[in-house]
């Protein structure tokens, strides 16, 4: 009784924790090419490569529905896609 307990205890700590992780992450924050510094613009490359990584993370491991892992894919597309759109005015203004 005690082996089952605590193997149903460590099953519902793993699952929990593997949950947390399955968690989409918090969209960056992008800012405007046209006004944007250097350091803003570096700031946000880091946090899309880290979004982009945490999304490819959560679409590998994670049981999503279809529909769901068309969300989180789209969302990751449109973020990547809204950084090169304002890299490429800060590049064209500085």
């Amino acid at each position: 009784m005690k082996t089952k307990l605590i193997a149903f205890l460590m099953t519902m700590m793993l699952s929990s924790f593997a949950m947390a992780n399955c968690e989409v992450p918090e969209k960056p924050e992008i800012p405007d090419g046209k006004s944007a510094s250097a350091a803003e613009m570096f700031k946000a490359k880091k946090a899309v490569d880290a979004y982009v990584k945490a999304g490819e993370a959560v679409l590998q491991s994670c049981r999503l529905t279809d529909r769901r892992q068309n969300i989180v894919l789209s969302d990751i597309k449109k973020i990547a896609s809204e950084f090169n759109r304002n890299l490429k005015v800060y590049k064209e203004r500085a």
